[in-house]
């Protein structure tokens, strides 16, 4: 059994669709940055790998109603390829068929707006309030 792990940023908004038997299905391209720093040149050099994912059910409605472009998202799943004909040449697609995701929050450095925003209603916490 192969699995796959990969913890990146969604490329674009999840986009959510019915396969003929009626079951929701949603595709989603998912993005990894490596980063080093050059021996050579002292400078951070990097490079980004795109991943085609897929999920299906329940998962594929949480996906898209919950995630947007940009949002952190860690996916488990299998590697699947599969081939289409276009213009007379044989194509292949690979993508990660989800099984498993987790949302990320985002980290407060990140540019990504907090999902929700803090109200300043919000009671300051005493210590001398703490009945025990």
């Amino acid at each position: 059994m192969h699995r796959i792990n990969i913890v990146g940023r969604l490329g674009n908004d999840p986009e959510l669709r019915t396969t003929g038997g009626g079951d929701p299905v949603v595709n989603f391209s998912l993005a990894d940055t490596e980063r080093w720093k050059n021996k050579s040149t002292g400078e951070t050099d990097s490079r980004t790998e795109w991943f085609r994912c897929a999920c299906f059910g329940r998962q594929a409605e949480i996906i898209a109603q919950y995630c947007k472009k940009g949002q952190n998202l860690a996916v488990e799943g299998k590697l699947r390829t599969s081939t289409y004909e276009k213009d007379g040449q044989t194509q292949y697609k690979t993508e990660i068929i989800v099984s498993n995701f987790e949302l990320i929050a985002p980290r407060e450095n990140d540019s990504m707006p907090p999902s929700k925003p803090q109200s300043e209603s919000t009671p300051e916490f005493v210590e001398d309030s703490v009945p025990f």
